[in-house]
């Protein structure tokens, strides 16, 4: 993985011996979602396929931060969350936001640290990812 990392750019990230234990930006996090996510970036046309595809196939349970500030009907969210609280509180949200016709609209980070408890730092990602989307909505539209 340190190799694909490094290779998209994503400089600030560094594997460790165990996935969720891995060190990373939201800067390079979005790094991450646009090699998944963009045919040609970085991975093949079956390979972005197969990224999307469980990006849209999420536990139910696990669709809060990035994709609850979308308000629009034709607008749908791809995201991947995570959390360790037991080890320090860190959650991060991370995905992007398409239209109907799949074309992206913008991909957003969330990382969080020590946010309050689990509900509490959920809450506050979600209205960071609503307020992500009405700001760029805003300037896109």
């Amino acid at each position: 993985m340190q190799s694909f990392f490094d290779r998209i750019g994503a400089s600030d990230t560094t594997t460790s011996t165990s996935w969720g234990l891995t060190l990373t930006t939201a800067s390079d996090q979005l790094k991450v979602m646009r090699a998944a996510v963009e045919p040609g970036n970085v991975l093949d046309a079956q390979y972005v396929e197969a990224a999307r595809n469980l990006l849209r196939h999420v536990d139910p349970t696990q669709t809060w931060g990035v994709g609850s500030g979308v308000q629009a009907e034709d607008m749908h969210v791809e995201n991947k969350n995570g959390w360790i609280p037991d080890l320090d509180g860190t959650y991060n949200s991370v995905g992007y936001v398409y239209r109907e016709d799949g074309s992206i609209e913008y991909a957003v980070a969330i990382m969080m640290q020590r946010g309050g408890g689990d509900q509490a730092t959920k809450d506050t990602m979600q209205r960071l990812s609503a307020h992500a989307y009405e700001t760029m909505m805003h300037t896109t539209e």
